[in-house]
Order: structure tokens, then C-alpha cells, then sequence
């Protein structure tokens, strides 16, 4: 069968390995995509691939928007910034989507772990700014548009886009 779209949902996330694991950061992250985007142009097959707002270094003060200078202040940000450029050097038709701290029911997260903590009181990092993204919004997206074929328009092909909630 021909095969018209993958959806590249594989990352080395965990960030803290990231910072000690280097190689698999970059394998999984950035090397793969050379492959995957390179099969995906040689056999025209549109690429969905889910990215980081950690290609960002977090200085600034609004919304990034997705032309804004990228500046990643760890591995997994470099990897994750590497393997966008993969996607974008390769030549086939792509969409990239930057996403944001996601949760859902399904899978431990941090989310997750704030509202299930038995603890009084948690010991977290204060300095971090986020937009927590439901996975439930992420494939609502994904169905609506490769449902009505908007995926394939050219505003949204060979085009980076920040995906997360409000707030």
C-alpha cells in the first residue's frame, strides 16, 4: 500500500538522561530523522514530527514565536533542534510541531505527579515556565486536519508550529 504520512512520535525525552547519554540523545533525536525524512522524500510521503520548546533558551519574556532565534541550553534541546534540521535540510514536505510539558491520562507525567503526590509539600524547581500540553488536544489536532486533508495546504506544509495550551 502506499503509505501518504508517518507521524514520527519517537524522542529521547527524559532530559536529565539526555545530559549523560549523549549518543542515544543524538541517535534517537537527531540521526534518525536523516533517515526517516530521506525516506520520506524519496517516496513522497508527508512527515509529522513532534519537537521541543527546549531548542529555546527561555530568556525571553513573551511567547516564542516560531521564527524566534533558537538557543537550546542542554543536550536534549541541541538534539532535538539537530534532528528539526534534518527534517528541513532533507527536502521532503513536513510539518513540525514544537510542543510543551505534555500529560495525559495514560502515561506518567508531571502533571500526573503533582495532583497524585501524597507529599505536604514538593520540592520543584521554580525559575521553569511552561505551557502544559494535553496529548488529547495534540491528536485532536492531528485527526481534524489529516481528516479534512488540511495537512497537505501550503501553510501548513514544510512549516514549524508551536503547539500548546493557553495559559
Amino acid at each position: 500500500n502506499k503509505i501518504n504520512i508517518i507521524i514520527n512520535c519517537s524522542a529521547k525525552a527524559n532530559v536529565a538522561q539526555c545530559e549523560t547519554d549523549y549518543k542515544n540523545a543524538n541517535l534517537i533525536n537527531n540521526l534518525s530523522l536523516n533517515n526517516i525524512s530521506k525516506v520520506c522524500r524519496d517516496k513522497d510521503i508527508f512527515l509529522i514530527h513532534f519537537s521541543t520548546d527546549y531548542v529555546f533558551d527561555g530568556t525571553k519574556t513573551r511567547s516564542y514565536l516560531e521564527d524566534d532565534k533558537t538557543n537550546p541550553l542542554n543536550y536534549y534541546g541541541v538534539s532535538k533542534l539537530n534532528g528539526e534540521n534534518q527534517i528541513i535540510s532533507s527536502g521532503c514536505e513536513y510539518m513540525i510541531l514544537r510542543i510543551s510539558l505534555i500529560y495525559s491520562e495514560l502515561k506518567d507525567n508531571f502533571i500526573k505527579f503533582v495532583i497524585n503526590s501524597k507529599e505536604k509539600e514538593l520540592m520543584l524547581a521554580d525559575d521553569l515556565v511552561s505551557s502544559p500540553t494535553s496529548c488529547d488536544s495534540i491528536v485532536k489536532f492531528i485527526y481534524e486536519n489529516l481528516n479534512n486533508n488540511k495537512i497537505f495546504e501550503k501553510q501548513i506544509k514544510n512549516n514549524i508550529f508551536h503547539f500548546t495550551q493557553l495559559g
